[in-house]
């Protein structure tokens, strides 16, 4: 017997503004201005005044018409197995074999949110995301009796109190709509762990771990595994790769040269470094736009070799750097 499940997806988006309201992230989902007096699953996400927890306070938005939220939502149906029905035999109406036919369910969604918010958070600074994410079920077992069932989940690793706001203005919603359609998929999954080590580098507190998290992710994206002389050849590359002018590309190795300091001070030798906010914004956004080079050829390498692995466009990617750093270093760009 098979039973048709009715799923409802829900969570508030943290630190966005209208403006997101035009991003289409796929696959049934849809952002959504939601009132706080009509607010689902209100009796979790505030205290009995109405007053948002401490991950939304900041996140709680007004107009004319009173307080409310970005939300994010979806609706599908699907179906699961009921329970067998044998003669003369007692069935089971809270089958918990029908509970764990939900999981794979949950975790495909999840997966599927982590790829497209990370996928936002590249496209351009700002913490969008989310702290909880609520699934309510509804089916019917015998066509007569109801069955709801509800599953949170929530992101305890989520940074809260970085406050910078995700907003986009009305010709860059276009742009990050085709960034999402170009890069989600196979770009995406053949740069996933430089990708992982980057968002977790995003969800720290503190200035200190932030930067070694983002020099980790260049030097596992754009250095060889047995590679010597780290800090020259890494600030090398970065500037060459994303430098688009020889002023920006000596400042960039310039500022390349000082972060790997101070994470080499922090990891190597127990020194709180000195990096400023702005120095670890920076830093963030050099790896974001490495990030976006390297999606860019992972989407081209597969669309000329589905079978293509990170390890051949990394390889490429590498062989062309050295190329463009000797070329810069013969010219006097580079030192």
């Amino acid at each position: 017997m098979m039973l048709d499940v009715s799923a409802d997806i829900f969570a508030i988006v943290i630190h966005c503004d209208e403006s997101i309201l035009g991003v289409e992230i796929g696959n049934g989902y849809s952002f959504e201005k939601v009132y706080l007096d009509v607010l689902p699953h209100k009796d979790r996400l505030t205290n009995n005044h109405e007053i948002p927890n401490i991950e939304y306070i900041n996140s709680c938005l007004t107009d004319k018409n009173g307080k409310f939220f970005i939300c994010l939502k979806k609706h599908n149906i699907f179906q699961i197995s009921g329970p067998e029905i044998t003669p003369n035999t007692c069935c089971q109406i809270n089958d918990p074999t029908s509970r764990k036919q939900l999981e794979p369910y949950e975790d495909r969604e999840i997966s599927y949110l982590y790829q497209m918010f990370s996928l936002l958070r590249i496209f351009q600074s700002g913490n969008i995301g989310y702290c909880d994410i609520f699934f309510d079920y509804n089916y019917k077992m015998f066509e007569i009796i109801n069955n709801n069932v509800q599953f949170v989940s929530h992101s305890y690793g989520k940074n809260i109190f970085d406050d910078r706001k995700y907003f986009l203005f009305t010709p860059t919603v276009i742009e990050c709509n085709q960034f999402l359609s170009n890069y989600m998929g196979t770009p995406f999954n053949l740069l996933k762990p430089s990708i992982n080590k980057f968002t977790r580098g995003l969800e720290q507190y503190d200035a200190v771990t932030g930067p070694e998290k983002y020099i980790t992710v260049l030097e596992m994206t754009l250095l060889e595994k047995d590679a010597q002389y780290k800090k020259k050849m890494l600030a090398n590359r970065v500037a060459i790769l994303i430098g688009t002018t020889t002023s920006e590309i000596i400042h960039i190795h310039t500022n390349m040269l000082k972060y790997y300091s101070y994470r080499s001070e922090s990891l190597h030798e127990g020194i709180k470094t000195n990096i400023s906010k702005e120095e670890l914004y920076n830093l963030e956004q050099y790896v974001r736009d490495v990030l976006k080079k390297c999606l860019y050829l992972c989407k081209n390498s597969a669309a000329s070799d589905p079978t293509v692995t990170w390890n051949e466009v990394k390889r490429k990617l590498i062989n062309d750097l050295k190329h463009r750093v000797t070329v810069a270093k013969t010219t006097g760009i580079l030192p």
